[in-house]
């Protein structure tokens, strides 16, 4: 009996043992898997940081060659003559240029802008999110060399970003494109006048959910759209 009792307190004292071995294995075996973790998270940060720096210097470099396009574009801009008898040449809001740097979109940029001249008339919307390149996109449509042999210097860009009415874009127009606002005519009435009068004009009306968004004054806006459209020779594109 006393020989069974001590065998099966040595039994159970090797099985304790062998319990207590396995852990320290495994709890070894554990630590080691955490710093393989630890390392490959700490690898990882260290990628993260030196793409993040790359993509940084990127954008920077790609945000300053579009500035040094824009300011080379204003400084061709202002040393053109201003004419005296036009009463709007007094504000001639700079045309903004296409950035160089443009991938993936040149199938559907000169896709459109052969739509774009195959008609004396073309109404064109690019919608989509904010920020997935409309704005670029019409941009290099507008600068596209088809357009530019089509319209010459009669494509104008207008940002909608400030405009809070019909009103206020129809003056807009009228400034971007110089043509004369007469005292005491309706606004809107004067725009179709000037339209109908102009040679074939490409517009760029960019932002436009920004005036279209106002409810309240939405009649107005469809009014001036259909004026617009009304001179057969101008075409119209829209971002929002």
């Amino acid at each position: 009996m006393q020989t069974t009792v001590v065998s099966k307190k040595i039994s159970n004292d090797s099985l304790t043992d062998r319990n207590t071995r396995g852990r320290v294995v495994n709890s070894i075996g554990d630590g080691e898997d955490v710093l393989r973790c630890k390392e490959l998270v700490d690898q990882g940060f260290k990628r993260f940081k030196v793409y993040t720096s790359i993509a940084l210097q990127m954008d920077a470099i790609y945000v300053c060659r579009g500035l040094d396009e824009i300011r080379r574009h204003d400084m061709r801009h202002s040393e053109t003559p201003v004419s005296q008898n036009n009463p709007s040449s007094t504000f001639s809001p700079s045309q903004p240029v296409a950035l160089e740097i443009f991938f993936g979109r040149d199938d559907i940029v000169s896709d459109l802008a052969s739509l774009i001249v195959r008609k004396e008339q073309t109404k064109l919307a690019i919608l989509g999110a904010g920020g997935i390149g409309k704005t670029s996109t019409a941009l290099h449509i507008l600068h596209h060399r088809d357009v530019i042999n089509q319209f010459n210097d009669h494509r104008y860009f207008v940002g909608c970003d400030a405009v809070t009415s019909a009103e206020s874009l129809a003056t807009l127009v009228l400034q971007i494109i110089q043509a004369p606002m007469v005292v005491g005519e309706n606004i809107l009435t004067t725009l179709q006048r000037a339209l109908l009068a102009a040679p074939l004009t490409f517009l760029l009306l960019d932002n436009f959910e920004t005036v279209w968004d106002i409810s309240s004054g939405r009649d107005r806006v469809l009014d001036l759209l259909q004026k617009i459209g009304n001179a057969t020779h101008i075409s119209l594109m829209i971002t929002m």
